[in-house]
């Protein structure tokens, strides 16, 4: 585990935040109403909408509440993941909710780092996916290729070659 994880798990256990959400397996509408926040605020933090219009909508003042909680000038890089870490939980433990443009582009602004995390891991992804395919194509194009040093005349030649410079001949002209 990295450092920065191992500082994350601190922070959580110093300040007794428990990041598990409570679902009553008896109780499947709580269960779809998490489902369905959770898909809501992750589908918001990469700045898409989802479809779940029969939702009551948000009020903007409890989202902005939640929002405030999250502190971005903070130091402390792992609080701040923390306090949107909570922030998801808190959004999530929330009764069944629809998400509107404005409140999508709050959210996504707030979360931006996560976004621009999961952009930086697709794009290694993919350059490492074009890098292994051209070294696979390269190293098929060169493997017919004779080897670098090797002398590229047929060794009934070099017999000649040999014979005509211990005799003194020269392929020079004088």
């Amino acid at each position: 585990m990295s450092q920065s994880f191992r500082r994350i798990d601190e922070l959580l256990q110093m300040q007794h935040i428990s990041l598990l959400i409570d679902i009553d397996k008896d109780n499947e509408l709580k269960t779809r109403e998490i489902h369905n926040n959770l898909l809501q605020v992750c589908l918001a933090i990469v700045n898409n909408r989802t479809q779940y219009e029969s939702h009551p909508g948000l009020e903007d003042q409890i989202l902005k509440l939640y929002l405030s909680n999250i502190h971005a000038g903070t130091a402390d890089r792992q609080q701040y993941i923390v306090d949107q870490i909570m922030c998801i939980k808190h959004l999530v433990n929330r009764k069944a909710f629809s998400l509107n443009e404005k409140q999508v582009r709050w959210i996504h602004a707030k979360y931006q780092n996560y976004f621009e995390v999961r952009r930086d891991i697709q794009y290694n992804e993919r350059k490492e996916a074009r890098l292994t395919k051209v070294v696979q194509e390269e190293s098929e194009k060169y493997r017919s290729k004779p080897e670098i040093g090797r002398s590229p005349v047929p060794a009934r030649n070099q017999g000649t070659l040999r014979s005509a410079r211990k005799s003194g001949v020269s392929n020079r002209s004088s």
